[in-house]
């Protein structure tokens, strides 16, 4: 186990702490506002909780609503890259891949379960296993057209780092995408440590737009645009209303779920929704 003095984000040295969350202490940078696991257990020790078998299981409505998003996420990719050389971090069953290769793109991933690298080879990716600084056999001469990081810079203990190495990998013309949880968004200023994406040690940092911003400007990365997204189906919030959910609250979960996803588009449209994403290039 490792501890953390500094925020991940901005490094800055005034963090404080905030509270305990599953056993892990969670401090908060006072510059960018970042939150952040102080005591990082052992790689060996995260390895586990990705290699169990049930990690990667999602309900079925889940899976629609991530190839939605992965839809809409296409759309905007294709504003800046029309086909080319497509390299998902972290692509898990290959997803977004298999948008991306209807779409005209030649597929690449990395990934970290041995039993998802096999499902994208069997698509016809080309997928390896292991970590970000063990693929540049795969990376093309002048590097990767679109790079796509999504829901990943969360689970790492060095994202300044991490992006350093992956923005290295992109085109000088390049796209990169990079998406996670959303710590400046209404509703996880409202539940602050019961937000359903505070989950140490599988989630390591809880960055608000401010500390993206710093990791981007410390890897001459430029934001092009930058959009909240997220809504929950039907499974997820029977998850949350069971989790978090009180008695007082039973008598009008009905009358509350329903609203939820007028909510969650308003929230979006202001940018404070529950994630949020950005479409990068590469500065001086």
């Amino acid at each position: 186990m490792s501890d953390r003095f500094l925020c991940p984000a901005c490094t800055f040295d005034k963090i404080s702490y905030s509270y305990v969350k599953e056993g892990y202490d969670v401090w908060r940078c006072e510059g960018c506002g970042t939150m952040f696991v102080h005591d990082v257990p052992d790689a060996m020790d995260l390895e586990k909780i990705y290699a169990a078998a049930d990690y990667y299981e999602m309900k079925i409505d889940s899976e629609r609503r991530i190839q939605k998003e992965n839809i809409r996420r296409l759309k905007i990719i294709k504003k800046y890259k029309i086909g080319g050389s497509f390299f998902d971090i972290g692509c898990a069953r290959g997803l977004l891949l298999d948008e991306a290769k209807s779409a005209g793109y030649d597929t690449f991933g990395i990934e970290l379960s041995r039993e998802n690298v096999k499902l994208c080879e069997d698509k016809n990716h080309k997928v390896i296993h292991g970590y970000l600084d063990s693929c540049q056999s795969i990376v093309p001469t002048g590097g990767f057209d679109v790079i796509t990081c999504l829901d990943v810079i969360e689970h790492v203990e060095e994202p300044i780092d991490f992006l350093r190495t992956a923005a290295s990998m992109l085109n000088e013309y390049g796209i990169m995408v990079v998406s996670t949880p959303n710590y400046s968004g209404l509703v996880a200023r409202i539940l602050k440590m019961k937000d359903p994406y505070m989950t140490p040690p599988e989630h390591l940092n809880y960055f608000t737009h401010e500390g993206m911003s710093n990791i981007f400007q410390k890897n001459c990365l430029l934001i092009k645009k930058k959009v909240t997204f997220g809504y929950l189906v039907e499974s997820e919030l029977g998850r949350v209303f069971s989790k978090y959910g009180s008695a007082f609250l039973a008598p009008v979960e009905p009358f509350v779920k329903p609203l939820i996803p007028f909510v969650m588009h308003g929230l979006n449209a202001i940018n404070m929704g529950l994630e949020q994403e950005f479409y990068l290039s590469k500065g001086e």
